[in-house]
Parts: C-alpha cells; sequence; structure tokens
C-alpha cells in the first residue's frame, strides 16, 4: 500500500495538489492533518471528531474493515495492519498533550495487532531527527517505546519550512513486527502549497492476499460492436445442443470475451484531476523546482552566513512560482467549471448535472464490520427449505413469442449479475439465436427447475444518509442478478400472472407491483375515504383515522412456505408450484468478493418474480374480514387502515380491533410488525376530536398532526400545508444546487435550462393530483409560486426583482397553481389538449389582470403564442429588455443605485422604452435590425420581430445584448469616476 503524509493547512488548494502528487505517485492511502473543513465534509474521507486528522483510501482493492476516532486522531483497520492519523496543536498545554498520548496509547492497545501512525505531533525529539528535544518530543518518544513501537523518520530532512525555519515535527512509526514492511519512507520536495513537505512510504506485505473467489467483472456494453459481437454469438450459438444454463452462460460469455472490453473488477480511485491542464503542469514543475532550490540554500550553512542576497532571491522566486501555482490551479478550475456548465446544451444529464447534484460525490464505502451487521441485519437465517419436488404433469412448453415478449421486458442499462453478462447481449442472444436460448429455458421447464446457476446474486450496499437508531451506517441492499436468470423469470412471470387473473386475480385494496396503478390510486383511495366520512351524508360526519402498519424488513423475511401456501391456495397449475418451490430454495448472496451466504427466506430483491410471489403472500392480509367501518389499503408492503366511526371511543374500539386482526394474522405469516414506527393520523377536517389513543401489540399510538403516506404529507385538517412546506424546502434545495449549472452570464441556453428546471418542477407537483384541493388555502400558493418564481429566474438569466408573473411569461412556463389543476384535470380524464388549452386561457386572463410584470405585458400581450413559438431562447441582456429589470436608469434609480432616471447619454428619462427604442445614443444598433431585417424595431413591433423567426430573433436579441453590454461598462466606469469623486 502506497502512502502519503502531510499537513494540509486547512487549504484546499493543498488539496487539489495532493490529489495530482498522489495520482503521480499511484497513491493508495492518503493520511493528512488539518484538511480543509469544507472539502471533507463532502465525503469520501474517515474524519477525526475535531476535523482535524483525516484518512482516505483510494483504491477499492483495500478492504476497510472497520474504523473509529477520538479527539484529535482517527484510525482504519485494513486486512493488513491499523492505520493511525493523527494531529495535535502546537498551542494546547502540555498536560493537554500528555492526556492525547494516554488516549493514543489506549487506543493502540485497544485494537491490538500490527498499526502503522503518522501524523503532524508538534513535537520534537532526537529520535526522528531533530537538532533539538522539547517536552512533547520526549513524552511522545517515551510512548513509542512504552508500545513496543519503532520510528519509520529517517531524519535526513526537515518535514516542516517556513523560509529559514526548518523542523522535524511530522512523525511515522509502527508496531516492531510492521516495520520491516514499512519501507521506503522519504520526504518529497514536490510542490504541494504547503509549510509541511509531503511523506511517503509504502506498506510491504510478504503473503500475496489469494485472489477472490467471486472477482467482480463482466463486459462493457458498445454498440460499435454489436455486429462483431452477433457474428460470434451465431457461431457459438446456432446450431449448438445446448441445454444447460453453464452451457449457455460459458457460450454467451466466451462470445463477449472475443467483442467486448471487460471492465475493471476493484478498480483504483485515482483518476485525474478534471482541471489538469499544461499550464498547471508547467507551475506545479516551477513551483517544485524553485522549492528545492531554496530547500538546498537553507541546508547549506555557508549559503545562510554568507549569501543572504540569494537566499532572498530563492525565497522571492519561490513566493513568486507559489503564488502563480494557485493562481494557475484557481483559473484551471474555474475554465474546467465553465467548460462544463457550457456542455449542458449537448448532456443535460451528464457529468455537470451528476456534479451539481451531488451524484458524483463519493462517500466512504461501509466497512466490513459494517457490510457483516448489515447483512445479518437484513436477511434472516432459517432452517434451510429442500422440497422434494413432486412429479407433475410437465408445463407447456415456452413459444418463441413469449420469448421474445420476455425479451423485450429486459431493462437496458442496468448493472449486470455475477456473471457479467449486460442485458444488451442477452437481447442480442436471443435474437440471433431464439431457438438455442428457448431450448435451455423449456429444459428447465421440464425438468421442473430452476437453474442454480442463476439464483445468485451479488449483494452492493448503498450508503444513506445519517445512522440508525443503534448508531450504525444506514444501507440501502440492491442485489444483482444474471441476466439470463431474469429472462427465465419474466417468461415464469407471465405465466403465473395469467392463471392468478384466471382466478380471480389481487385483491382491489393492492395497488404496488401491478401494472396500471400507481401511489396515486393508493393515495386518492384515502382521501376519498376521508372525505366521504368527513361529508355530511345519511346527515352526519364521521371521524376518520389512518394508520400505517410497517412491516419490520418485508421482502427479505416473508417466508417460503407461506409463499408456496399462497400459491396452493389460490389454486396455480402444479408445474409452475413446483417451479417457484425451485426457484426459491438454494438460493446464494455473493457478499464482497470473497464470501457467500444462504438466503433461506424472502423474494429475492431484484428480481422480476419477486414482487409478484409477495403480493401472492400479501394478499390474505386485504381480504381479512374486519369490523364494518374498516378497511385496509396496500402498496406493495405498505399497509395503511383506515377507520370511521361516529365517536371518538368507537373509533378507538373500532381501529384496535382491527389492528388486532391484522396483528394477529402477521403472527400466522410469520412476519414481523415495526410497531415502533406505526404513525396514525386523524383526518377530521377543522372539528377538534378529544383525545384518542390506539395500540397495536405493547406499543400505544398517538395520533399525529400529519403523516408521510406513499410521499405525501396528510394532515389533519387535509389542507395539505405540511406537505407543501416540506416540497418547497426539498425544491428549495434543488434549485440552489442546480443554480450552478446556470449563471446568468454564459451556461446553457434557456431551452436547456428549461429542461433542469423540470427536475424542480417533478419534485414540486408530485401527488400534485392528490392535494391539489390544498391550493384553496393562499399561504400554500404564496410558498409554491415564490419557489417557481426563483427556479424560473435561473431558466431566464433574469435579475432577482423580476415579478413571478414576468418571469412565467418570459420563461413561456405556465404558473405552478396551473400547472397542478392541469395534473388534477387530466387524472380526471380530461383531453390533454384540452387541459392545455384551459389552462393557457385561464394564465391569459390572469396575465391580463396582473399587477406585475406591466412593461413585459406591454411587450408580450399573449401569452399562448410567445410560449408556443417554435424557435429562440432568451438571455441575460434579452431578459432585461422584456422585463425591464436592468441597465436602465428608471430601474437603477428605484433600487437605490443611481441617484437619478436620467439618461446619461441625453438626459431624457431612461426607462426600458426610451433605451430601447428612442435614445439617439443607440440609433446605430437600431439600423441593424433594420438593414438585416428590412424593419425599424419599435414598441409595437418588438415581439412581432422576435415571433417572426429564428434570424428575425437572433438580430432581435444582439441589438439588445449590444445596447445593453455596452451600457454595463458605462455603468461601471461612471461608478468608478463617482468613487474617485468621493475620495477626493
Amino acid at each position: 500500500m502506497n502512502c502519503i503524509q502531510l499537513n494540509m493547512n486547512r487549504s484546499q488548494t493543498v488539496h487539489d495538489c495532493l490529489y495530482c502528487l498522489a495520482r503521480k505517485l499511484d497513491t493508495h492511502i492518503l493520511i493528512v492533518s488539518e484538511p480543509n473543513k469544507k472539502h471533507i465534509r463532502k465525503g469520501g474521507w474517515y474524519v477525526d471528531e475535531l476535523e482535524s486528522a483525516a484518512i482516505k483510501i483510494l483504491s477499492r482493492d483495500i478492504k476497510v474493515l472497520s474504523w473509529g476516532s477520538e479527539l484529535g486522531f482517527i484510525w482504519v483497520q485494513t486486512s493488513l495492519c491499523y492505520v493511525f492519523g493523527c494531529y495535535i496543536s502546537p498551542n494546547v498545554s502540555f498536560n493537554d498533550f500528555e492526556n492525547y498520548l494516554y488516549r493514543l496509547r489506549d487506543s493502540l492497545r485497544g485494537r491490538g495487532g500490527a498499526a502503522v501512525v503518522a501524523g503532524d505531533f508538534n513535537a520534537k525529539a532526537y529520535a526522528w531527527g531533530s537538532h533539538t528535544e522539547d517536552a512533547r518530543g520526549s513524552a511522545l518518544a517515551d510512548l513509542i517505546g512504552e508500545l513496543n513501537m519503532v520510528v519509520i523518520n529517517r531524519g535526513e530532512k526537515p518535514t516542516f519550512q517556513r523560509g529559514e525555519s526548518a523542523s522535524f515535527i511530522d512523525v511515522t512509526f509502527s508496531s516492531s513486527n510492521m516495520a520491516g514492511s514499512v519501507v521506503g519512507w522519504e520526504v518529497l520536495d514536490a510542490e504541494v502549497c504547503s509549510d509541511h513537505l509531503p511523506i511517503s512510504f509504502k506498506i510491504d506485505v510478504a503473503k500475496r492476499l489469494p485472489n477472490p473467489p467471486f472477482p467482480r467483472g463482466g463486459w462493457k456494453w458498445d454498440e460499435d460492436k454489436r455486429d462483431g459481437l452477433a457474428d460470434c454469438l451465431h457461431r457459438r450459438l446456432l446450431g449448438s445442443d445446448l441445454l444447460m444454463a453453464e452451457d449457455l452462460t460459458e457460450a454467451i460469455g466466451k462470445a463477449c470475451d472475443e467483442s467486448l472490453l471487460r471492465k475493471k473488477g476493484n478498480y483504483a480511485g485515482r483518476r485525474p484531476v478534471y482541471w489538469w491542464t499544461p499550464e498547471v503542469k508547467a507551475s506545479w514543475k516551477a513551483s517544485t523546482e524553485s522549492k528545492r532550490k531554496l530547500m538546498r540554500a537553507n541546508r547549506n550553512r555557508a549559503v545562510r552566513e554568507q549569501q543572504q542576497d540569494l537566499l532572498e532571491k530563492l525565497k522571492e522566486m519561490h513566493r513568486t512560482a507559489r503564488k502563480e501555482l494557485r493562481r494557475q490551479i484557481r483559473r484551471a478550475k474555474a475554465k474546467a467549471w465553465e467548460s462544463l456548465v457550457e456542455s449542458v446544451d449537448q448532456d443535460p444529464w451528464g457529468r455537470a448535472y451528476q456534479i451539481a447534484t451531488r451524484k458524483m460525490r463519493i462517500d466512504v464505502l461501509p466497512t466490513e464490520g459494517e457490510v457483516a451487521r448489515a447483512v445479518q441485519k437484513l436477511f434472516s437465517v432459517r432452517p434451510e427449505i429442500r422440497w422434494a419436488i413432486p412429479e407433475v404433469e410437465t408445463p407447456r412448453a415456452f413459444t418463441t413469442e413469449e420469448l421474445r415478449t420476455a425479451t423485450q421486458r429486459l431493462r437496458s442499462g442496468k448493472a449486470a449479475g455475477p456473471d457479467g453478462i449486460p442485458a444488451e447481449v442477452v437481447r442480442l442472444a436471443v435474437e440471433v439465436s431464439a431457438g438455442t436460448v428457448l431450448r435451455v429455458m423449456n429444459d428447465s421447464l421440464a425438468g421442473r427447475k430452476f437453474p442454480e446457476r442463476w439464483k445468485r446474486a451479488r449483494l452492493v450496499l448503498i450508503p444513506k444518509d445519517g445512522r440508525d437508531s443503534e448508531g450504525n451506517l444506514k444501507l440501502r441492499p440492491i442485489c444483482l442478478l444474471d441476466c439470463l436468470g431474469k429472462l427465465l423469470e419474466q417468461l415464469l412471470r407471465a405465466r403465473l400472472l395469467e392463471e392468478l387473473e384466471e382466478r380471480g386475480g389481487f385483491s382491489e385494496h393492492q395497488y404496488g407491483f401491478r401494472e396500471g396503478r400507481s401511489t396515486l390510486d393508493a393515495m386518492e383511495e384515502a382521501i376519498k375515504f376521508a372525505h366521504f366520512a368527513c361529508s355530511v351524508f345519511w346527515g352526519r360526519k364521521d371521524l376518520c383515522a389512518l394508520t400505517t402498519v410497517n412491516v419490520e424488513n418485508a421482502f427479505n423475511t416473508a417466508p417460503w412456505d407461506k409463499i408456496v401456501d399462497a400459491l396452493t391456495g389460490r389454486n396455480i397449475s402444479p408445474g409452475l408450484t413446483a417451479m417457484v418451490m425451485s426457484y426459491l430454495e438454494g438460493r446464494r448472496l455473493i457478499v464482497g468478493d470473497d464470501q457467500e451466504i444462504a438466503v433461506t427466506c424472502g423474494v429475492p430483491q431484484g428480481s422480476v418474480l419477486g414482487p409478484i410471489l409477495w403480493n401472492v403472500m400479501y394478499d390474505a392480509v386485504l381480504r381479512l374480514d374486519l369490523p364494518v367501518g374498516a378497511r385496509t389499503l396496500a402498496f406493495a408492503d405498505d399497509l395503511a387502515l383506515l377507520t370511521t366511526a361516529r365517536t371518538e371511543d368507537e373509533l378507538m374500539r373500532l381501529t384496535n380491533e382491527a389492528l388486532s386482526e391484522i396483528a394477529r394474522w402477521m403472527v400466522n405469516a410469520e412476519l414481523k410488525l415495526a410497531t415502533v414506527k406505526t404513525e396514525s393520523v386523524l383526518l377530521v377536517g377543522y372539528r377538534r376530536p378529544g383525545a384518542i389513543q390506539l395500540s397495536i401489540g405493547d406499543e400505544v399510538i398517538r395520533p399525529q398532526k400529519s403523516i408521510r403516506y406513499l410521499g405525501v404529507y396528510l394532515d389533519q385538517q387535509m389542507s395539505f400545508t405540511p406537505h407543501i412546506q416540506q416540497t418547497v424546502a426539498r425544491t428549495e434545495r434543488t434549485i440552489a444546487m442546480l443554480g450552478r449549472l446556470m449563471p446568468n452570464l454564459g451556461g446553457p441556453a434557456s431551452g436547456t435550462r428549461k429542461l433542469l428546471n423540470s427536475v424542480a418542477t417533478s419534485i414540486l407537483l408530485y401527488g400534485s393530483e392528490v392535494w391539489v384541493d390544498g391550493l384553496r388555502f393562499q399561504q400554500n400558493k404564496k410558498l409554491l409560486v415564490a419557489v417557481q418564481r426563483r427556479s424560473l429566474l435561473k431558466v431566464i438569466s433574469g435579475y432577482r426583482t423580476v415579478s413571478a408573473e414576468a418571469a412565467q411569461v418570459i420563461a413561456g412556463v405556465p404558473p405552478i397553481i396551473l400547472l397542478a389543476e392541469e395534473r388534477a384535470s387530466l387524472r380526471r380524464g380530461t383531453d390533454r389538449r384540452v387541459a392545455r388549452s384551459r389552462i393557457m386561457a385561464r394564465w391569459q386572463r390572469e396575465w391580463e389582470e396582473a399587477e406585475n410584470g406591466k412593461w413585459t405585458r406591454a411587450l408580450i400581450p399573449d401569452v399562448e403564442t410567445w410560449a408556443n413559438r417554435g424557435h429562440g431562447t432568451v438571455n441575460f441582456y434579452l431578459t432585461q429588455a422584456l422585463s425591464g429589470h436592468g441597465c436602465f436608469g428608471s430601474f437603477l434609480f428605484r433600487i437605490g443605485k443611481s441617484d437619478s432616471d436620467a439618461c446619461w447619454y441625453c438626459g431624457e428619462k431612461d426607462d426600458p422604452k426610451h433605451t430601447l427604442f428612442y435614445c439617439v445614443r443607440w440609433e446605430e444598433e437600431r439600423l441593424k435590425v433594420m438593414k438585416a431585417r428590412a424593419q425599424w424595431p419599435v414598441l409595437d413591433n418588438f415581439t412581432d420581430l422576435l415571433l417572426q423567426g429564428p434570424d428575425e430573433w437572433e438580430a432581435v436579441k444582439r441589438m439588445a445584448r449590444n445596447i445593453l453590454r455596452k451600457k454595463e461598462a458605462d455603468e461601471r466606469r461612471l461608478e468608478e469616476e463617482r468613487q474617485v469623486e468621493r475620495w477626493r
């Protein structure tokens, strides 16, 4: 393991230089002191509690077994040894320093095993090359001796250099049994813009780690190599007598080897920095060279004593070179980001979008211990079931048509399973040799045996934000299955659904994993139930409660025998039931690269059949004989109990009876209720019910003011205000992230900006078909309009003073309120064109009656014509012209940036109308439009010119840009002159 040790001086530039050096030296581990706090908070670092010491693992070949931290130091356990990173400030008292060493000693002893410790201790001792020894150095040296550890420092070069001052304060030491394995320790002269010098060393091990039994890998799909791969598949599959899944997988794998590139398995994460340029390289080289010259001069006593002028010259050269390096790095990073932003037009969802929304953030990977805990928690261990597969009538064979339909359902671009074969390759194999693939599938069906090879899945654990109640990292499991196995699952799924439909299908109250049904259907049903209860039907209003019931780790704990019992109870054909038995038993899960565990319950996550099997088993809970006034809804495993009654006592009794019935079913189904996560809300409008207390098992449930159900917050008054508040807050965060891609000057065109803005709009409008009734409250409307306005200002590159009404019109985006109502109208079955026509008519009426945006309305009176134009994008300057908010005397005077609203050139009142159409200073710009399009721009034809066509649009846009850009330059010049006058 190649390591670099460095004090970062809290500098972002040092981080930048260190990454360049790490890539050059093929480094695996960074051990740093005083890192830049803002940088490490982005993720990917193991950090101590004071954020003063940090470790970064750059290679995924290094397995982190565990890690921990205390004040001032951090440790990471790898498969080879413990690595400690340390920092202690020079400003702490000696007593605090001793206490720090005691804690470090206890931690080293508590860990046991081999360890390497590296850090800035701000301690001087002869043991690591210092010419003097202080009390701190003596105490640290005593600790190293007490622990029977060995100092690795060579002591030939100082580790800290500031001017003529040099010291040996960065120390590396290791366990005595590791001393021979820490080799190549060296203080480097490379420029990293820090007063400390980088230290490199290698942790070498005599024994080579064995190759993992389950290596990652597979093939990269390349559309350009499709024809070559098709030829290879044709040669290996067509006319072959393959019958076994193993043989088919091997044959396709060999064809992939001949045509496609293999993915790297555990790749090292040492990517080149995105901003590296030849100019940065030259500056880094020059700064490193000047640093070396200065260090050599400082080490030369004769130069220090007799050639002070030379020494000062070298210092100045190094200061200049380092300053230039910092400048080049800043410039390169800014230019690289600008280039990324400009690329958004070509690839809106590409690298720039991923960086802005932090989708490319590399978090610290879970340790082996965290993985083990997660696996133990997620995958329950039950006695392994091995059914005696009954001898039954052979099911009818799959047809070519069924195979082709199943193949079309395989999704492209998804991660492959353990065999590494992408879905695109499987589709091509069916296209080339459907007969061979079909023969293998039918052989499995005839033998009523799902191939063992296709029962293996690779577990991937994705870190989530935060930690659970026990302090463990939250991890989301994803199981990757072979695509060939998924193809067989698709065939079985179609047969199973066909038989289920013939035998009555699923409960009407199950909305999850069913085509044509969504979360909206479930939410609408719940709201409809509540409205009915609260209406004056039968001459009275009832109370209504919604209680969400949570099943703990539902999909991973579903008992297999209960699934098979449910299939048998639905009279599914014995042959198909036998295939499901074979499909479930003997499943294996690959954890990491070297571990395989047995799976003994649960529906396989990431599978095709899993959701159907869950619904089959869970269907019974939706058919329970509940008391009158109670009913259940389910979306997958999310179960909601709806109850209604006349009084509080009746509602409590009814709800508790229904919950008890559900709890009994869960016990019989061997599913565990997460009672602490059970929540309830009374949907009663503005009535004030008395105290209500519900219970499930031993858990007492007190209704809350609002709960989250399927992504929408339902509150007691059914005002949806809590939901809109939460959604607006989330949208604001998204706008802030996407704003980096949409600067006022430069960046993508407004069309691409509208596309990016659709992300924020989608977040805002999620579930609007359900919460649209909440728009009767002005508070909710104001929240939605305000956040839409902020997002549209980025689309049109407008000043923050532009009103919501004007921003909506200039962007050509209808008001968010109308968009929400349009969605609700479409949900009710209104034709899309009719719904759009209605909201455009309403938008026009509202625009004509609006108090804001008078100048914009004078230019753009017809919103539909403007919004539906087929050409033209706005930019920073055209938006100023259309909004009236920009470099105009009247606007600058209104916001207090000018002492007068008079025109700087002719003395008239300088409003947008004057600047664009009357000021003699800009006659030449208007003449250019006249020459290009044979029309003189005036107020009455300004918008008509824009709408005539792309050429006219560009001519007017160019006029606005030239006028306002020159006015801005004049404004800056006048402001500078005023500043000079003030100083006089």
